[in-house]
């Protein structure tokens, strides 16, 4: 293990809060939990530098200004801004200089964090902005914290979720141009929900809708989230699942019946998908 690297220098006022919190065994291992949280009103002199920390950071900027060295970029934390930090990544935050500055934050753990923190930053970190919902959900994080419950363990893990959810979907808007599905995908989309039982040609489509294979491809991931192959598959799939549990076709019709080739690729898909059999699906909803 990498030796931890912490340095800081505690230049807060007597109203701070520092919190720390020890999990149960529950949730440790199936929530996101709390590691330390608090509150911070900090002046010129502060600055926390970490490394090796086996740890997710959260912070909202309350009033004045912090800064924040990451992945080899400087990035100013003005108020209302939130940022998402993977500690064992070298970071170092600051006061700035001509300024206090007033934030809350939120160390947190569990066996999700590392896949949450890819999502946030798959098209690079950002700083995001907040607002009076998010600083009221780890306000609310601070106090489950300092004045535990039977369920502030469970309450937390929804209300980190939610922020770190926030997040995910902020990051992933910021600088798109448009905020809207552009009609010709609409019209796609709609599409390809109508007719997934017959053969589409993404080819066709996109001629179809008067663009390259390449740029409707693009298009489409960007803005419905997978590629149209994968979309048409999955309509498929879910036009399978509703055959298996509402009627009594066979394997075969079925497989007929929402456009895949064969009964055999269609169980070999539907095993991937689901990662049991199309007749092993059936009968445990048939238990029911």
């Amino acid at each position: 293990m990498a030796d931890l690297l912490e340095k800081y220098c505690p230049a807060w006022s007597e109203d701070s809060i520092r919190l720390y919190n020890t999990p149960s065994e529950t949730a440790r291992n199936i929530y996101f939990f709390i590691q330390e949280c608090g509150y911070f009103k900090t002046n010129p002199h502060y600055y926390t530098e970490r490394k090796n920390l086996d740890s997710y950071l959260v912070i909202f900027t309350l009033s004045g200004m912090g800064s924040l060295r990451y992945g080899g970029k400087k990035y100013t934390l003005p108020p209302n801004s939130l940022c998402l930090i993977d500690c064992r990544k070298h970071h170092k935050y600051r006061c700035d200089k001509e300024s206090s500055w007033e934030f809350l934050w939120f160390h947190f753990g569990g066996a999700n964090g590392q896949g949450y923190y890819k999502e946030f930053a798959k098209n690079g970190f950002e700083i995001v902005k907040g607002d009076g919902q998010i600083l009221s959900k780890i306000k609310n994080i601070i106090s489950l914290t300092q004045n535990k419950q039977t369920d502030s363990e469970l309450l937390t893990n929804a209300l980190i979720t939610d922020i770190l959810a926030h997040m995910i979907s902020t990051a992933s808007r910021k600088g798109k141009k448009e905020a809207y599905i552009p009609r010709y995908i609409s019209y796609a989309k709609e599409y390809i929900d109508n007719n997934y039982p017959s053969a589409i040609s993404i080819g066709k489509l996109a001629e179809n809708v008067g663009y390259s294979n390449e740029h409707f491809a693009r298009e489409f991931k960007k803005h419905i989230g997978v590629s149209a192959r994968e979309y048409i598959t999955t309509c498929r799939i879910n036009g399978a699942k509703e055959l298996l549990r509402q009627t009594d076709m066979t394997i075969e019709e079925i497989a007929s019946g929402v456009g895949f080739g064969s009964s055999g690729r269609f169980i070999q898909v539907f095993r991937g998908k689901e990662l049991t059999t199309p007749l092993q699906y059936r009968h445990r909803w048939r238990k029911i």
